[in-house]
């Protein structure tokens, strides 16, 4: 017992405890938590329980919360199918249209940034380069692509970075409210 590790923080709503006889196992832990913000581990009932990071980033961690019992709120193989529903209405209420590939992708990266629990990068560069590699286009075709999608919609020049913060907000709040119609 004297060469376990245990680090734990206690207080009316947040416990997190982490046993284990390695010391380079409990830093291997710290480096993902620091990295992803989040470890999900499953136990013998197949229960999922989580640990989220947020010594850092509290607002992150509260939406990686938030995104959690959202998800969990609902049954299992209707994630993913209850998503889509409420996002369609939220792109269709703000006129966006998948004919449009910039549409689809703008789709894609909110998705992922809500299934993740992470906010709309400052710099787009990045989404940018994500939709690229998955689309097999250039950087300046998919900047392009979603420039148009939205010059179409009526988030028209709100920008790309500020049209997909409205739309994480809205699809959040109609997944946590219940209404995907």
């Amino acid at each position: 017992m004297a060469d376990r590790i245990l680090m734990g923080r206690v207080n009316t709503q947040i416990e997190m405890n982490i046993v284990c006889s390695d010391y380079s196992l409990l830093e291997n832990i710290n480096g993902y938590l620091c990295k992803n913000g989040i470890i999900g581990i499953r136990d013998g009932d197949g229960a999922l329980h989580y640990i989220v990071d947020g010594r850092h980033d509290r607002l992150s961690a509260s939406r990686k919360v938030s995104t959690i019992v959202a998800e969990q709120s609902l049954p299992d193989d209707r994630n993913d199918d209850y998503y889509d529903s409420c996002a369609k209405a939220v792109f269709r209420e703000h006129g966006l249209d998948f004919k449009h590939i910039g549409s689809v992708m703008i789709y894609d990266a909110i998705k992922h940034l809500i299934y993740t629990g992470a906010d709309v990068p400052i710099n787009m560069k990045t989404v940018y380069i994500e939709s690229a590699g998955k689309y097999m286009m250039n950087f300046s075709q998919v900047e392009r692509d979603v420039r148009y999608a939205l010059k179409r919609s009526n988030l028209g020049e709100s920008g790309s970075r500020n049209a997909m913060r409205t739309l994480m907000t809205g699809i959040s709040a109609r997944v946590n409210s219940g209404n995907d119609s």
